[in-house]
């Protein structure tokens, strides 16, 4: 592997994910620099976010695969290196997340399956986030007073001399 493609291996690690079966760049990591700050310190816990799934998991420097294949970006037509088998390749030049080249139909269909999934279970979870922050969340009608608690922890003031309801709100409470 030439210095650039090891470059890149180190900054964009490609892993294959242990929960869904699929090489994909991460979404995100959590990772100490070395000493030199010129990379990865593979000797302390590096924490991957599965591109495909979002599933968390842990990999090893042996795990990073090598970018030993090259595509052409779709979009600005720069040569990517992945590696082979790759399901998703991030373009270097634009960004662009390709699908990978050497996928089969059948692996087509399950990349899609698995992204469609994923994405069903994060709107999921971000949908009881927000189901439990409006259950500890007052309505705005059980606000009382000029000052509520909810203006004063925002900072929010109301009208012009700093009274409620402001001239411009529509609810007899000062709240929209």
């Amino acid at each position: 592997m030439d210095d650039a493609s090891a470059g890149s291996a180190e900054r964009d690690p490609y892993t294959r994910c242990p929960d869904c079966g699929f090489i994909a760049p991460p979404t995100s990591m959590d990772y100490a620099l070395t000493p030199d700050l010129a990379g990865i310190d593979w000797t302390a816990p590096v924490r991957v976010t599965c591109f495909i799934c979002h599933a968390d998991h842990y990999p090893a420097a042996a795990d990073v695969l090598p970018l030993d294949s090259v595509m052409t970006c779709k979009r600005c037509g720069e040569p990517v290196a992945c590696p082979a088998g790759a399901a998703r390749v991030r373009c270097t030049g634009c960004g662009l997340f390709l699908t990978g080249p050497d996928l089969t139909p059948a692996q087509r269909d399950e990349l899609r399956i698995a992204e469609g999934l994923a994405g069903v279970a994060l709107r999921e979870t971000y949908l009881a986030a927000r189901e439990r922050a409006r259950r500890r969340e007052p309505r705005a009608s059980s606000l009382s007073g000029t000052r509520s608690n909810r203006a004063l922890r925002y900072g929010l003031r109301g009208g012009r001399d700093g009274r409620f309801p402001d001239p411009g709100c529509t609810r007899a409470d000062g709240w929209i």
